[in-house]
């Protein structure tokens, strides 16, 4: 009659992108954090970081759309082995892009903060948000901002370092 176990809040980060070295604890915290405040603390959340030709393939199969996003949210119910699970699927190489050559063109700094404000937007969905009318997208853009001051700022992306950093020498 059902698993032995329970989930309770896990978070599980995935880094298959091959690109960003992305901080996987921090954004595992980041999502924890939003789960608990959204009152999603008993679900399981699979976070996968992928490339641009994956997110594409997903953006294909799950909404029909021949151009890559920037990041996809799934919310599956409950089975007789959890309470509820969703997944999240981002792809950093896109954000970055949008935020320092595209539609957004905002520095690093801006990066960090897009980054956790899909993370929030995604966090919306699962928590059965969305925004296809005025109202709607209203009442989410409200429940992103809550969320976004109870969060701490974090950074997600491992800052590069040159050559000199990393044998160790500073140059003059």
């Amino acid at each position: 009659m059902g698993c032995s176990f329970f989930w309770k809040m896990l978070v599980k980060v995935i880094d298959i992108s091959g690109g960003l070295k992305c901080r996987t604890l921090a954004i595992r915290n980041a999502f924890s954090q939003m789960l608990k405040l959204s009152g999603l603390e008993n679900m399981a959340l699979g976070v996968y970081i992928v490339s641009p030709a994956e997110i594409l393939r997903y953006n294909r199969i799950h909404r029909q759309k021949a151009k890559p996003t920037d990041i996809l949210s799934f919310r599956y119910p409950p089975t007789d082995c959890s309470e509820e699970f969703g997944e999240i699927i981002f792809c950093p190489k896109i954000i970055y892009k949008r935020c320092t050559g595209g539609r957004l063109n905002c520095p690093q700094v801006g990066f960090q903060s897009r980054l956790l404000r899909l993370f929030a937007h995604a966090v919306c969905h699962l928590a059965g948000h969305d925004h296809q009318t005025t109202h709607e997208y209203k009442n989410m853009r409200i429940f992103e901002t809550r969320l976004l001051n109870l969060v701490r700022p974090i950074e997600f992306i491992r800052p590069r370092r040159n050559k000199f950093e990393l044998m160790g020498v500073i140059p003059k």
